[in-house]
């Protein structure tokens, strides 16, 4: 008797951005992490007062760990995609404008940023959680 697997998949249409003119374009997946990003930021300086964190320690937190995470997903991309067209030469690895990054390499160095800050490592992952997850619920259709 032979055993057939099916997996089950959901799909949806990608809205690739959102264009004004030819010069300007907004991603709907970035919109979503920036508002993912916001909602973790407001839950990341709630839980840090519960927990007798100042609200200039978590918002410094908050800062940083934007940076951090912008970098990290930009440097991640940039080591996966280099010599790819459009990724060529030093000013490339900069234009970040032009799309590129890695939520990975975001991940990684958001993480780091928590690790260094020791103990609103829960804080902060709560608060990543909900950034996460919004901006992938705002990318489906």
């Amino acid at each position: 008797m032979r055993t057939v697997l099916t997996f089950a998949a959901i799909s949806w249409k990608v809205l690739d951005r959102f264009r004004f003119g030819s010069r300007f374009a907004i991603s709907p997946h970035g919109v979503g992490i920036a508002m993912g990003y916001l909602a973790g930021s407001y839950v990341l300086v709630h839980e840090a007062k519960k927990r007798g964190i100042s609200e200039d320690q978590s918002g410094a937190m908050v800062f940083w760990a934007l940076v951090g995470a912008i970098v990290g997903a930009r440097f991640f991309y940039v080591v996966a995609h280099f010599g790819e067209p459009g990724l060529k030469t030093i000013g490339d690895i900069f234009a970040v404008y032009r799309g590129g990054i890695s939520l990975l390499g975001g991940i990684a160095v958001f993480g780091l940023i928590g690790l260094v800050l020791g103990p609103v490592l829960v804080v902060t992952a709560l608060g990543l959680l909900d950034a996460y997850l919004d901006g992938r619920l705002h990318t489906a259709r």
